[in-house]
């Protein structure tokens, strides 16, 4: 009988869950990269007038040290999911959450 109970809570707790999340992600990912562009055109005019000197290459590894703790938030975010129902109703609505934002 537990299992009756726990599931629609399971269900809509993941659903709810993985939706806010999508949506956080979608929205932050937009201003990120809103954000970025604007640093990176300020570099480019400052670079231009002579202020500063942009070393480019250590700004095009740049990612390759963003991109291990992006790994870990999955790897906390998927370790959030301990059962089946919990895990597909979150995938489902991270899903929806990503593509209403």
């Amino acid at each position: 009988m537990q299992l009756f109970t726990d599931l629609p809570l399971q269900l809509g707790g993941g659903a709810i869950l993985g939706f806010i999340v999508g949506y956080a992600v979608k929205k932050l990912s937009k201003l990120a990269l809103i954000i970025g562009g604007i640093l990176i055109a300020f570099a480019l005019f400052l670079e231009s007038k002579g202020y500063i000197v942009v070393e480019w290459q250590a700004v095009a590894e740049l990612p390759t040290k963003i991109i291990p703790a992006f790994k870990e938030g999955v790897s906390l975010i998927t370790g959030l999911a301990l059962s089946l129902p919990f895990a597909g109703s979150f995938l489902a609505g991270f899903a929806l959450g990503l593509k209403v934002a």
